[in-house]
């Protein structure tokens, strides 16, 4: 069985197989101590597309982890969306795992730092467990999360649109607010002093 179009850049060759083209990797080659730039003897085919398979799945996923944070989960899926079998994603995956490469700990303190200042710790965690990250991994991420004040209070004046002396405005800041997740006890605080610098701008007027 012949390989056809090799890659020297990418180091593959193309070969049909069952009316379908795979792709061999020159790595995978080599280990089983084989030329693909010659004959390949049929009884080694299926292992040589399957470890081909394997180890492009992973030289994949690490050029994906150099250019985009995800969690476990994310990665996976981009390597099933690609056309990689669950084998080779499940090993791709684990490589990068013991090589530290993928870190749901690490990248759910990531986010929590980077939404911190905007989003409540219940809106962090939501976001967090749709993105793939196990729940103890997200409990633990935003468990010593306290919301700075300052932040807050920055975050809900960009929000007022309206009068805040009227019931109607203050429940509008009060849901805009608890959908990024802050608690109703912080809600209730930066409005009270939101709307007593409402009333004060309003009596110097």
């Amino acid at each position: 069985m012949k390989a056809d179009n090799y890659n020297p850049k990418k180091l593959t060759a193309e070969l049909v197989l069952d009316g379908k083209i795979v792709f061999l990797s020159q790595e995978a080659a080599i280990t089983m101590g084989l030329d693909l730039k010659k004959d390949l003897p049929d009884e080694v085919v299926p292992a040589l597309v399957a470890e081909s398979e394997r180890l492009l799945c992973k030289k994949y996923l690490y050029d994906q982890i150099a250019k985009y944070y995800k969690t476990k989960r994310g990665y996976y899926t981009k390597l099933l969306q690609k056309g990689f079998s669950k084998a080779a994603a499940d090993y791709a995956v684990k490589c990068a795992e013991e090589s530290g490469y993928i870190d749901d700990e690490k990248f759910s303190a990531s986010y929590v730092e980077q939404n911190a200042s905007r989003k409540g710790a219940y809106r962090i965690k939501k976001e967090l467990l749709s993105k793939g990250v196990p729940s103890d991994v997200a409990d633990r991420a935003v468990a010593e999360l306290e919301t700075d004040p300052d932040d807050l209070y920055r975050v809900a004046k960009k929000l007022v649109k309206g009068d805040l002396s009227t019931p109607e405005e203050r429940q509008k800041l009060y849901r805009k607010l608890a959908s990024r997740g802050f608690s109703y006890g912080e809600i209730s605080q930066v409005v009270s002093v939101l709307k007593r610098e409402y009333e004060f701008d309003d009596f110097d007027d």
